[in-house]
């Protein structure tokens, strides 16, 4: 029972009481009750002496439950039924009394997924990108992904890129270049564990990339080429996609997102931020031809998507717009130009980024400067961007409609 004794030197009351402990052996404590009258200092000692027990009941209880959990899982592993899910499981439950936190131990699919929500401010075909990448990787790994992602090593993202490279299970080779891409978003995700402390160190560091192939040299259309293309369109909007791909040189995911918001028809200009430099917030202006102004012009209903069933279409796939062009140019007796091989993969120089090239070509051929034309098609380096973002508007509409009209019958 708690008791008070005044120590010398002090005009405060002293509490001293003894901790029961393993062994049937107390421990003494001897605790200020701040008090100087002794009655007032007795039942601060009692009230002392209860939490002090109640402490001490406490640390009792915790350590009877973890020895309880270690009891089991030696007999698991005495039984040989030791598993690493089991292992994780009696950990996670030994944290937990002892700090009344849990271990968030990610899976491999679990932290991919939490990452891949987190992302924002991308553009729609970085994220497509980074879906296939993850969804690679998970087919890779197949059970493991559901085991902790501390357990992946850097042998097993070399693997993954090599059977990227042998055909990712699919008998279907891919290039280095797509393998290097794939296994840079391994990478990003990795590191950002590492950065969360998810992880000590990401098993994707310090790989180097793998040399690439000599990409393909893609070739512009000739005028006829592009009069045969919008000629064989299955329909109106077809047409007037392929029209506005080959008088701006938008890339085909701006073409199928592009916004009635973003063209003004009046001052015949299209004004936007091309996905694959958004995050730079790299903007162009682009002139509208006359070809493309008639060709606008012929929608009446002006809001929202230009292309509002392409809008949601993917642009890869068996059925994508990539696959549906390609399909078209057969249609129209265009030809893909000369075959690169690459590996066992088909690389043509021709292709709905062959638009680029085009408008490229006219604006060269009808003596527009390289200043002019980069301005128009956006492919600058940050640094010629800046230089030239104030070119005169009247100076780039001349330049446009220095390329002549299309024809509306094929030569």
């Amino acid at each position: 029972m708690a008791t008070v004794v005044k120590k010398e030197n002090s005009r405060f009351w002293h509490a001293a009481f003894r901790i029961p402990q393993g062994g049937g052996k107390g421990k003494l404590v001897f605790r200020s009750t701040k008090k100087t009258n002794k009655r007032e200092a007795m039942m601060a000692a009692f009230d002392m002496e209860r939490a002090a027990r109640a402490e001490a009941n406490a640390d009792e209880g915790q350590a009877r439950r973890m020895l309880a959990i270690i009891t089991r899982a030696t007999e698991d592993v005495a039984r040989g039924s030791m598993t690493e899910k089991l292992g994780r499981e009696y950990i996670t439950e030994i944290v937990k009394i002892a700090t009344g936190q849990e271990i968030n131990d990610y899976s491999v699919k679990s932290w991919c997924d939490e990452w891949l929500m987190k992302q924002s401010g991308l553009t729609d075909g970085t994220l497509t990108n980074y879906r296939a990448g993850i969804k690679s990787f998970l087919v890779f790994l197949g059970d493991r992904k559901n085991q902790t992602i501390k357990g992946v090593t850097t042998s097993d993202v070399i693997e993954y890129r090599q059977w990227l490279i042998d055909g990712g299970g699919k008998g279907k080779p891919t290039t280095k270049r797509t393998a290097n891409q794939k296994t840079t978003i391994v990478s990003i995700i990795f590191k950002a564990a590492a950065d969360q402390a998810v992880i000590e160190k990401s098993p994707a560091a310090g790989i180097k990339k793998l040399d690439s192939e000599v990409a393909v040299t893609r070739k512009p259309f000739t005028r006829e080429e592009v009069n045969q293309l919008i000629l064989a369109a299955p329909d109106d909007e077809w047409r007037r996609f392929l029209t506005l791909a080959t008088f701006t040189g938008l890339r085909m995911s701006d073409c199928k997102k592009l916004e009635w918001s973003k063209i003004d028809m009046k001052k015949r200009s299209i004004t936007l931020m091309p996905q694959k430099t958004i995050r730079r917030r790299i903007e162009i202006s682009i002139p509208i031809h006359p070809t493309l102004h008639a060709a606008l012009s012929e929608v009446g209903d002006r809001d929202g998507f230009v292309f509002p069933s392409l809008a949601g279409a993917d642009v890869g796939g068996a059925s994508g717009l990539s696959k549906r062009f390609t399909k078209l140019m057969g249609e129209a007796g265009v030809s893909r130009g000369q075959v690169t091989f690459n590996g066992n993969k088909k690389l043509h120089e021709r292709s709905f980024h062959s638009f680029r090239h085009t408008i490229t070509s006219w604006l060269g051929n009808a003596g527009v400067s390289p200043e002019f034309r980069k301005s128009i098609t956006g492919h600058t380096s940050d640094d010629t961007h800046k230089l030239y973002t104030h070119i005169d508007q009247k100076l780039l509409a001349d330049a446009m409609n220095s390329i002549p009209t299309l024809t509306d019958k094929k030569s």
